[in-house]
């Protein structure tokens, strides 16, 4: 372990891997070898405990705790898929995930999750990925690597992402008009995701179009763990879907609709309006 590396100033409220290594090691009367493998047993052990369902909102809140120590306090030493990683890891401890096919349902004996609760927290889902996407493309249009094919071929060039030798012997035959071809698709593509929540005709062919983009992007550049979180997070929010698909797709919509939906006018002589009236 590099000492003064890992002791990098951090901008995380939490601990960094370095600090929970030194108070595990004074606490513990270890020595810092031990005490990183006892934080790493911990860690392996939570991410078992979540999967089985067993003490989940212990092992979940636990869990992010040292997730975020470990991996995003320090920046050098994060991307993309430890954020999401992060963020999956907060809706396990919001969620009802301990009523749901979960080691703590079946011992406790509670009651399963209703469909409603569970097109709920689908819909949340929905509604992040759909804003997380979006403000990417958006993020992406306002520039001009994207629209040139600048940005993907300086990604594909990058001598710290691995790329297959097999795509690196081909990279000079490719012509330009591809990279900007491919550069507009993902900008795209990146800009309609939210249409999957209002159009269910498009929906599949966003998704899976989403699925190939992340496909690829671990098969050129080497990310395979963004693309697995990625590929993993639209799976369970979109084509796994709950008991009642029409809920989920349009929550959103369904808000909107009360929020738009005129209120009645009062009454000037002093009476009480209907009940019916002012739902309506």
């Amino acid at each position: 372990m590099d000492a003064p590396l890992l002791a990098l100033k951090h901008v995380s409220p939490t601990f960094t891997l370095a600090q929970l290594i030194q108070w595990v090691s004074q606490h513990g009367d270890l020595s810092e070898v031990w005490a990183f493998r006892l934080l790493y047993m911990l860690y392996i052990n939570l991410c078992v405990l979540l999967v089985l369902g067993m003490h989940t909102k212990f092992a979940a809140l636990l869990l992010l705790f040292l997730h975020i120590s470990i991996f995003t306090a320090l920046p050098q030493y994060s991307y993309g898929a430890d954020y999401f990683c992060n963020i999956l890891l907060f809706y396990c401890l919001v969620f009802p995930t301990q009523r749901s096919s979960s080691i703590d349902q079946w011992m406790l004996r509670s009651p399963r999750v209703s469909n409603r609760q569970t097109n709920t927290c689908l819909g949340i889902l929905r509604l992040h990925l759909c804003l997380v996407y979006f403000f990417s493309g958006l993020d992406k249009a306002l520039g001009n690597d994207w629209w040139n094919g600048q940005a993907l071929w300086k990604a594909l060039h990058l001598p710290y992402f691995h790329t297959q030798h097999l795509l690196q012997a081909l990279l000079p035959y490719f012509p330009n008009w591809l990279f900007t071809v491919g550069g507009l698709a993902v900008v795209l593509l990146e800009l309609s995701y939210p249409l999957a929540l209002f159009m269910p005709r498009v929906r599949n062919a966003i998704l899976y179009s989403i699925i190939v983009l992340h496909l690829l992007i671990a098969l050129t550049m080497g990310l395979y763990l963004f693309s697995l979180v990625m590929i993993f997070l639209n799976i369970i929010s979109w084509l796994i879907g709950g008991p009642s698909q029409k809920y989920s797709t349009c929550l959103l919509t369904h808000y909107l609709k009360r929020l738009a939906r005129p209120k009645p006018p009062k009454p000037t002589d002093g009476s009480k309006p209907n009940r019916k009236e002012e739902q309506l």
